[in-house]
């Protein structure tokens, strides 16, 4: 090189040189401490996943209190279009409680999980919602004294809502016979029967809407079939019937336990591709009269199929937003 007198290769090997023994003055040196920068590190790790937690946590508060509100409101009108506005002002109120969760996850770090969570959730909770409105469809049964519905069941629900869809509908084959000989059936001015397009008598509604159990044909009350083999066939293993008390496996959960909770996180997913999408479901909310044992036996195979993808659905009902982001730290660790 013209300005050193050396070749390029002699001024490389001398800065190499000087780098490595450290006795040029602009030699490279080890300016930071390891153990601290870990330190740090983790210490900065633990403040964001507690701003996460208290962020999620305040989220939750904030919505379940203006949730109750609502509630209230609700409980203290019979105005229709009224209760259908401020339903619709809980089901804002939820969504932006998930959107809400997103953009704390996405400050965390775990934006991703969060965006799933709550896909997961709006989706579950629309499912819920057709749900509800499907199970309300119909008045119920009675025999005066007793009476089952699908909408009656007590449950705390989820978010407060206070819904039962846990346990199986109304099954009116079962309740009143295949061609209604239990419940009373309207007749002409003759006295005749009336009989539908498929020659089966039609029920004759109370001033309620109710179809009416008739004790004097069955020989017992609703209370007593219900109790008889046919009439706890009815009922599901989990959940029992949707508009009774809670059970799983023939023994009673209470409202507001851990069960509850675990059979209404799926009780709208599961209910919906269980039953609404396969068609099992009538007009009414009910299940489908007169089908075969084959039909009832596809169907009851199906809703064990129905528990997988409904699952995930669950998971999101169940599981809060601070727990989906334990969940994403543990995965993250384990990379």
């Amino acid at each position: 090189m013209a300005r050193t007198g050396k070749t390029a290769d002699q001024v490389l090997a001398m800065l190499d040189r000087n780098i490595l023994s450290g006795a040029a003055s602009s030699s490279l040196t080890k300016k930071w401490d390891g153990d601290k920068l870990r330190e740090q590190v983790q210490a900065e790790a633990q403040i964001v996943a507690a701003f996460g937690q208290q962020a999620g946590a305040a989220i939750e508060r904030h919505a379940e209190q203006k949730r109750a509100d609502l509630r209230q409101q609700i409980k203290a009108t019979q105005d229709p279009e009224k209760i259908k506005a401020l339903q619709a002002q809980i089901n804002e109120i939820n969504t932006q409680e998930r959107l809400l969760n997103v953009a704390v996850g996405a400050l965390s770090g775990s934006g991703g999980v969060a965006a799933v969570q709550a896909g997961l959730s709006e989706a579950a909770d629309r499912m819920r919602r057709y749900t509800i409105a499907d199970s309300e469809k119909f008045a119920g049964i009675t025999d005066g004294e007793t009476t089952l519905d699908n909408k009656s069941g007590e449950s705390a629900g989820i978010r407060g809502d206070g819904f039962k869809t846990a346990g199986t509908r109304v099954v009116l084959d079962t309740l009143c016979g295949p061609v209604n000989e239990r419940c009373k059936k309207e007749k002409d001015s003759r006295g005749k029967e009336i009989q539908d397009e498929k020659g089966i008598p039609k029920l004759k509604l109370d001033g309620t809407g109710h179809v009416q159990f008739d004790k004097k044909a069955a020989k017992k009350t609703m209370a007593q079939f219900l109790e008889t083999k046919d009439g706890k066939d009815m009922a599901g293993l989990t959940g029992g019937n949707q508009g009774g008390p809670g059970t799983l496996f023939g023994f009673p959960y209470s409202s507001g336990g851990i069960l509850d909770l675990v059979h209404e996180a799926y009780g709208g997913s599961h209910d919906f591709i269980s039953g609404t999408l396969s068609g099992y479901y009538d007009e009414q909310g009910n299940a489908r009269r007169g089908l075969t044992p084959v039909q009832k036996g596809l169907y009851e195979i199906w809703t064990d199929i129905a528990l997988v993808p409904a699952t995930p659905f669950a998971l999101s009902e169940a599981l809060p937003p601070q727990a989906w982001k334990a969940l994403d730290i543990l995965l993250r660790m384990k990379r």
